[in-house]
């Protein structure tokens, strides 16, 4: 199960995820689920990852 959580306060917006995944029967590792990106004066662009690794990871790859 993964936990992602957005904030808006008055001084900002605050965005967390957590990492740790499940690969396997005992085997959990950490893959960061939040990422940015962000062109220098213009939006920034946050999403928080959730589901199946391999479609996280390709939606990364195509966005980075």
């Amino acid at each position: 199960m993964t936990y992602c959580v957005g904030m808006l306060l008055d001084d900002g917006f605050v965005m967390t995820a957590d990492t740790p995944v499940n690969t396997g029967v005992g085997n959990v590792g950490k893959f960061k689920k939040l990422h940015t990106w962000q062109k220098f004066g213009s939006s920034l662009f946050v999403p928080l990852m959730a589901g199946n690794l391999a479609v996280t990871k390709m939606v990364v790859n195509l966005l980075g």
